[in-house]
């Protein structure tokens, strides 16, 4: 249950705060709302992909505990994006959707 609380919680936290605040150019309230849009897509997509994979790929028990911390580092480094704008394009669409097989692969592996 930990992994699985830990992963959604990152998520939760990347969604409703990090993603919410980025858009090219971040001024501009339409633009944000077009990343978050987006980010969201290729975050299900993530998802989808990963839970369908379930019966092809099986976690092992410490892969299992690893997948939280790398969801926990991906929270740090959009949190951190948002912030200094490092990283401000939309190739930020790439980690949205790793972020997804991870919380997809959490829920396949941990149940």
């Amino acid at each position: 249950m930990v992994p699985l609380f830990t992963v959604y919680a990152a998520e939760y936290a990347l969604q409703s705060g990090a993603w919410t605040a980025i858009g090219f150019p971040v001024d501009d309230v339409e633009a944000r709302d077009k990343f978050y849009e987006y980010s969201n897509w290729m975050y299900q997509c993530g998802v989808f992909l990963s839970r369908s994979s379930g019966t092809i790929f099986e976690a092992s028990l410490p892969l299992l505990w690893l997948m939280p911390l790398l969801q926990l580092i991906n929270l740090v480094l959009f949190y951190i994006i948002a912030t200094t704008h490092f990283w401000y394009d939309m190739t930020l669409l790439i980690p949205c959707f790793y972020t997804g097989l991870l919380g997809g692969a959490v829920y396949v592996n941990g149940y």
